[in-house]
């Protein structure tokens, strides 16, 4: 990996590094063993929550302002974007838990982020 990179790495009492990358939350690398957690998941809620969004938008453009429907079609859209702001916080909590366990494991005791040099 390139000295400049601005990826985070922590490393291992054992010489191990992880480097978090944007494709997945994680990569951790002792030499042996390789560990990925995939932020797949977490990526898949943030795009899915631009769907019902742009469907209910289209729905609020149409609505005269100030009618009561046009209300309720506002609060459903808060309630939807709330229920999906919370389902990510959860897989966020998941994913970042997952991985300190798994660091923990592995005896990793320095935690690096921003610039390796």
């Amino acid at each position: 990996m390139n000295e400049k990179s601005s990826c985070p790495v922590l490393r291992g009492r054992d010489g191990g590094n992880t480097i978090l990358l944007l494709d997945h939350l994680a990569v951790s690398h002792d030499g042996e063993h390789t560990h990925i957690v995939n932020g797949r998941h977490l990526r898949s809620k943030r795009q899915y929550r631009n769907k019902p969004m742009e469907h209910l938008n289209k729905k609020i453009d149409r609505k005269k302002k100030g009618s009561r429907r046009r209300k309720k079609l506002i609060a459903s859209k808060k309630r939807q974007l709330r229920k999906l702001k919370h389902q990510i916080a959860d897989v966020e909590h998941k994913q970042t838990t997952q991985l300190v366990s798994t660091l923990y494991e592995e005896g990793v005791q320095t935690v690096v982020i921003g610039d390796k040099s």
